[in-house]
């Protein structure tokens, strides 16, 4: 199964990309990592069942974060 990311705008005219439900996540791309709409950018984890999840329609840019410390990093509200 697959998901798609949420898009988020942020003030300084970047874009969060936040899981759609909540699980771990795993498989984090390297900061500097380009993103185009469309892409496996990772996999969430949830009730046992690992999704792939994709970056949204409209949304490119370059990864800015660190990858989480943990292997399978809680997200989600």
């Amino acid at each position: 199964r697959e998901l798609t990311l949420i898009a988020l705008p942020e003030g300084d005219g970047s874009t969060r990309l936040c899981a759609p439900d909540v699980g771990t996540f795993t498989g984090a791309l390297e900061p500097g990592r380009i993103l185009v709409p469309g892409q496996a950018a990772g996999w969430l984890t949830r009730l046992g069942r690992a999704c792939l999840l994709r970056v949204p329609e409209g949304v490119h840019g370059a990864v800015q974060n660190q990858r989480p410390d943990r292997v399978h990093h809680p997200v989600g509200s």
